[in-house]
C-alpha cells in the first residue's frame, strides 16, 4: 500500500467560516461584558448622588422646619432671628438628627432677618439656601444645589 506523504489536514471554507464566526462572536462577548460593567458602574454612581441631593435636600427642609419653630416661640422676627443665631449649633444638630443626614458638615449665617445656610456632602455636593424670617413663618428666597467636580478616582473608565 502506497502511503501518501505531505497532506496535511484540509481546511474548507466551512471550516474557515465557523472559526471567524467563533472569533466575532467572542469579540461581541467581551465588548457586553464591557458595556454592562460600565451601565452598572454608571448607574450606581447616578443612584449614590440622588440619594445624597435628596439627603440634602431633607436637612435643609428639616433646618427650616426648626427655623421656623424659633419664630413660633420668640414672636418676632428680629427676636426669631436673634434665637436662630444664638441656637445655630442645636439648630443644625436638630436637624441632622430630623432628616437622618450623616457626614454632613453645616454652617449658618445670620445678617438681619436672613439666614442664610450651607450643608456640604463628603462628595462635594453643596446645598447653599437664603431664607427670610418673617413674623408668619420663613420664606426661602435662594435653593441651590451645586455638584463638585468628578474626582479622578470616579472616572467611568479608568486606566488603572
Amino acid at each position: 500500500m502506497a502511503r501518501r506523504t505531505g497532506e496535511g489536514v484540509r481546511i474548507g471554507p466551512i471550516t474557515l467560516l465557523t472559526l471567524v464566526s467563533v472569533l466575532l462572536l467572542a469579540v461581541l462577548a467581551m465588548l457586553c461584558i464591557t458595556t454592562t460593567h460600565a451601565t452598572e458602574a454608571m448607574a450606581q454612581r447616578q443612584a449614590d448622588a440622588l440619594s445624597q441631593t435628596y439627603e440634602l435636600d431633607a436637612f435643609g427642609q428639616a433646618l427650616l422646619a426648626q427655623i421656623d419653630d424659633q419664630i413660633a416661640e420668640s414672636g418676632s422676627p428680629a427676636a426669631a432671628a436673634a434665637l436662630v443665631q444664638h441656637r445655630s449649633d442645636k439648630l443644625l444638630e436638630n436637624a441632622a438628627e430630623a432628616s437622618g443626614a450623616r457626614d454632613l458638615r453645616s454652617f449658618i449665617d445670620v445678617a438681619g432677618t436672613q439666614v442664610t445656610f450651607t450643608v456640604i456632602a463628603q462628595d462635594g455636593k453643596e446645598l447653599v439656601a437664603t431664607a427670610t424670617i418673617a413674623a408668619n413663618g420663613c420664606t426661602v428666597d435662594a435653593w441651590k444645589m451645586t455638584t463638585a467636580q468628578e474626582l479622578p478616582e470616579q472616572a467611568l473608565l479608568s486606566t488603572n
